[in-house]
């Protein structure tokens, strides 16, 4: 972990891009699984701060993924922080 001299925030390198911490938790699940829901649940009932990073507009895409759930909207991420997390290469 660094500061970044401009901004003065902690970042993380991450290589190829650098990724700003916006807070800070205790258990960071990455994915959207059931099996994920069902740890970050199990983490935030034990007290844990989580954050809970998902690939898809919703949850459970192991189950829900076979429904081919079609949005209006073209897939990938909305938000700027999804978009950081979720950028290929």
């Amino acid at each position: 972990m660094t500061t970044d001299t401009a901004t003065r925030r902690q970042v993380v390198d991450e290589s190829p891009r650098r990724l700003p911490l916006e807070g800070a938790v205790d258990v960071a699940v990455l994915g959207g699984s059931v099996s994920a829901v069902a740890a970050a649940l199990a983490a935030a009932r034990a007290g844990r701060r989580v954050f809970l990073a998902a690939p898809r507009p919703f949850l459970g895409e192991d189950l829900c993924s076979t429904l081919h759930l079609w949005t209006d909207r073209p897939p990938g991420p909305e938000s700027p922080l999804a978009a950081a997390l979720f950028a290929s290469g």
